[in-house]
């Protein structure tokens, strides 16, 4: 994805790998590249760490993509699974901090 100098630019080939960019990870994955590319019925997930990674757990640095085949329906199914519980658990969150924000402005209070 980056041209012969590794200065980052996006080529076109690039630009059209880009597409099946698969999940954004945060600032603990920053090094991690993760790819979903459709197949009739199935979905091709692959993973790779970034060419500036280094060696993790002091291990050997990867450069190899890690690769697992999965029906459509399997990976559809797992991702509103894994949607229903974060929305439980960030309605929980959000149901404890008003209880506590409640308390706080009505209740008992040592000053």
């Amino acid at each position: 994805m980056c041209d012969d100098a590794g200065r980052g630019r996006t080529s076109e080939a690039g630009a059209e790998f880009a597409r099946y960019e698969f999940l954004e990870w945060g600032e603990c994955a920053d090094q991690l590249m993760a790819f979903a590319f459709p197949d009739g019925g199935r979905v091709h997930l692959a993973c790779r760490v970034r060419d500036g990674g280094g060696p993790a757990w002091g291990t050997e640095a990867r450069h190899e993509p890690t690769v697992a085949s999965v029906r459509r329906t399997v990976l559809v199914e797992t991702l509103e699974h894994g949607l229903a519980i974060a929305e439980r658990e960030w309605s929980a969150r959000l149901a404890a901090s008003k209880e506590c924000s409640d308390s706080r402005d009505g209740g008992d209070s040592l000053r």
